[in-house]
């Protein structure tokens, strides 16, 4: 069984770093403190001109996993400053071999500039991790 503190630090250390996405968009998790909240930028090569942006999420640490076996939920979201907009991706990291994957689903939402509008745009995203060290 894995102590609390050891736990906080073994998914600390798996999830830290850069994740990449079907499109090139580039998640890095910078740092993830005791209560699980995390923090970084996120990077998208589509209507962002390539400017990173701020990220804050969560993780829960109380997911059942060991150092073999690894599922950890997670939610993070951006505030896409210049386009007045938000996103939100929610899902789960798996480890797959040496490979940790980040399966989410999102919802972008704006402010609709007409009442007929549909302001809010959902879809999936799966992001890759480098290899585990």
């Amino acid at each position: 069984m894995v102590g609390v503190n050891n736990k906080i630090e073994l998914i600390s250390n798996k999830i830290l770093g850069n994740w990449q996405n079907q499109i090139g968009s580039t998640l890095q998790i910078l740092a993830v403190n005791p209560n699980g909240l995390l923090s970084g930028h996120y990077q998208s090569p589509l209507g962002t001109t390539g400017r990173r942006f701020k990220m804050n999420g969560v993780i829960d640490y109380n997911t059942s996993f060991n150092e073999h076996n690894f599922h950890i939920i997670m939610s993070f979201h951006v505030r896409w400053n210049i386009h007045r907009s938000l996103t939100n991706w929610t899902g789960y990291i798996e480890q797959k071999e040496d490979r940790l994957i980040l399966y989410t689903r999102w919802n972008l939402t704006t402010l609709p500039k007409d009442k007929n509008r549909n302001s809010i745009v959902s879809g999936k995203d799966i992001f890759n991790k480098d290899p585990i060290p």
